[in-house]
């Protein structure tokens, strides 16, 4: 048994057409539900519905024919509807469609950025017309709202425009009824060509305005880069945006979005800079796949660094290399060792610093020890150092000059601070060109006459500055003690006479303190000083009564004794000791309690930092031993008498102790009142 083959698709179509044209002929008369009526009416309509500009369809119930969907306009439904009622053998037919909206005026607006993403704003004709749109932005067009009333042509204008965009950088199209304006970025001249051809074929019913700016004026990618004798590099041309060579500024260079030429070809600029950095002069042009290098080498060693770097190139770049070696590269060397008299110089220098050039800045003759000229030129940095340091050196009593490698050293002596002015104004204008060593010594330096004088008590240490004629060994006699010298420097330039009147009078004034310390130069006179007592402030006084004219001296004086003679006092009740007065800080109130054999208070009791002479110290001892021996007492030791009275235990007791006191220091005497108790009847 045999299986029949399905029949085909266009067979079944064809069928449907041909009973649709026999119903619309009047062949068939079938009743209202007869499913072939059904088929004849939805072929019929849908030749009806084919040319409409939406989605639109005919739903068929029977005979009965329903439009539906979305209309352009009022007109398209009319139009539809009419199409629908010329159907042979139809029923009712009814309209349940909505009409499209229209747009007055019909705006749309495109924007696009270099980055990526379209925006889209304003209205669209149709769904097919925003896919087509869609297809050639790349973008979804979701922004853009069906409305009627678009413009003949619209969608040719609106694809043109969008294929226009696909060469351009950013932009804004919008489209007004008929008008089109487009503002947009170009990268390159060709790119704009490129959009302008394409928008040259917009439709005639359309007013195209359109302003177009170029991000590169189209011109190749170029670097100029010139190294001058200085050592300066300038660059000019064209790079890429970001392209940068390290350590150099190309603020001159123009920039352009467009990329290199060739891919490393920021490789092959870094190795030129390179390159022409090893040269003394020289120039270096790169544009796209050619670069060029020429200039002078002035060593073998700058030589072999630019074949080197020239030898790594990317495969890409088409090199020209033109480098002249000037010189055996070893750098310019001078050094002038000077007396004071001639000097003699040795060395590397150029052509135009002979010897006869040097004697002529220097000032006096020069001679030669190994010494090499050059046949290339200096560098004006070097010139200049070289002549301003022969200039300079010729002021100084005698030194040494180095000139090499950007930088200059002077090392020697010179007499005061007009040759130190007149060194430094030499050299001041090299100050932006090498770096200048400048080691010094002046035999005066110009600074004034001064003393420092510092005085232990044992020993003066002396610093300063001071005419030739004055001398610390006289310092020494005055003070009966050694001075030290901490750093007298000698004064060769005039000193006013007042100085040393003034050094004398202190000298002798700090001779009398304990300790202190003496500042002078030539307008003050200043004194810190630690004194015995006011006898010894009255003689510092009377020392500077007499002062130089324009010394007025600054005298600040403290005192070991306020110059009262010492005095003590003591009060014993047979408890208590209590001591007055004022006595040496060796006999305070812990040495008095050690004599007397039991606790001293103090009451206004004053101690003094020199020394009581033995005498009275002796005297005030007796006189504590005698009150410890009495009952009760009051005891007073005077500058030269010692007064004791109170009471003994018996008359035995009385004679010990006058007779103690018979033998006080010579100078003192001892007035004595001491009583005995009465006697007491003996026991029955």
């Amino acid at each position: 048994m045999s299986r029949k083959p399905f029949a085909r698709l266009e067979d079944v179509l064809g069928a449907i057409a041909l009973i649709a044209a026999f119903f619309m002929l009047g062949v068939f008369d079938f009743k209202k539900e007869d499913p072939l009526v059904e088929a004849g009416l939805r072929a019929a309509s849908g030749e009806v519905i084919r040319e409409a500009r939406h989605a639109v369809k005919v739903e068929v119930d029977g005979r009965d024919l329903t439009l539906t969907g979305l209309v352009d306009s009022e007109a398209e439904k009319t139009r539809l509807l009419n199409g629908l009622r010329q159907i042979e053998g139809h029923g009712s037919i009814d309209a349940e469609v909505k009409v499209l909206d229209p747009a007055v005026p019909f705006v749309t607006s495109f924007e696009w950025q270099a980055e990526g993403g379209v925006t889209a704003s304003g209205s669209v004709p149709t769904e097919a017309a925003r896919t087509r749109l869609s297809q050639v932005f790349k973008a979804d067009l979701a922004g853009l709202e069906l409305a009627s009333g678009a413009p003949g042509k619209w969608l040719e204008m609106a694809a043109l425009v969008a294929q226009a965009a696909g060469h351009l950088e950013a932009g804004r199209v919008v489209m007004e009824d008929h008008a089109v304006t487009l503002e947009a970025t170009a990268l390159t001249p060709l790119d704009a060509g490129r959009a302008e051809r394409l928008l040259e074929a917009a439709p005639a019913a359309f007013n195209l305005s359109v302003d177009m700016d170029l991000l590169d004026d189209g011109s190749p990618m170029r670097l100029s880069a010139r190294r001058s004798v200085e050592g300066n590099i300038r660059f000019a041309g064209k790079l890429p945006e970001g392209m940068t060579i390290a350590d150099y500024d190309l603020s001159e260079v123009a920039r352009s979005p467009v990329s290199a030429p060739v891919a490393d070809w920021d490789t092959a600029l870094r190795l030129g800079v390179q390159a022409l950095s090893h040269l003394r002069i020289g120039h270096l042009s790169v544009t796209g796949r050619s670069l060029s290098l020429n200039g002078e080498a002035w060593s073998d060693r700058a030589m072999a660094q630019v074949q080197d770097v020239m030898a790594e190139l990317p495969e890409e770049m088409i090199a020209s290399v033109d480098v002249i070696q000037m010189d055996d590269g070893q750098p310019f060397d001078l050094t002038v060792t000077f007396d004071g008299a001639k000097a003699e110089a040795t060395g590397k220098v150029p052509n135009d610093l002979n010897l006869r050039t040097q004697g002529a800045f220097l000032g006096h003759p020069m001679t030669a020890s190994d010494m090499t000229l050059a046949q290339v030129s200096a560098n004006p940095a070097w010139w200049d150092a070289a002549t301003r340091g022969l200039e300079a050196l010729g002021v100084f009593d005698a030194g040494e000059m180095r000139v090499r490698n950007g930088r200059l050293r002077l090392s020697g002596q010179a007499f005061g601070p007009d040759e130190r002015a007149r060194i430094e104004a030499a050299l001041r204008p090299l100050a932006d060109q090498v770096v200048v060593d400048l080691d010094l010594t002046l035999k005066d330096d110009g600074s004034p006459a001064r003393l420092l004088l510092e005085w232990d008590g044992k020993t003066a240490r002396a610093k300063g500055k001071l005419p030739e004629e004055m001398d610390i060994a006289a310092m020494a006699e005055t003070f009966g003690a050694p001075v030290m010298d901490d750093g007298i420097a000698v004064a060769y330039l005039p000193v006013k006479p007042r100085f040393s009147g003034a050094v004398d009078k202190g000298v002798k004034a700090l001779a009398l303190a304990e300790q202190g310390k003496l500042s002078i130069d030539e307008r003050q006179l200043r004194l810190d000083a630690l004194l015995r007592d006011p006898d010894a402030g009255a003689s510092v006084k009377e020392i500077f009564g007499d002062m130089p004219e324009g010394y007025t001296p600054d005298i600040v004086l403290d005192f070991l004794d306020d110059g009262r003679p010492f005095y003590l006092t003591m009060q014993f009740d047979g408890q208590a000791v209590v001591s007055a007065g004022k006595v040496p800080r060796d006999l305070g109130v812990a040495s008095q309690g050690a004599i007397f054999g039991r606790e001293v208070q103090a009451d206004d009791l004053s101690f003094a930092d020199v020394l009581a002479s033995p005498e009275w110290w002796g005297a005030a001892r007796a006189g504590i031993v005698a009150l410890s021996m009495l009952e009760r007492g009051a005891l007073e030791v005077d500058s030269d008498v010692i007064r004791l009275r109170g009471r003994v235990s018996g008359p035995r007791q009385r004679d010990i102790i006058e007779r103690r006191l018979s033998y006080l220091p010579e100078g003192f005497t001892a007035s004595v009142e001491l009583t005995v108790p009465p006697e007491t009847d003996a026991p029955q």
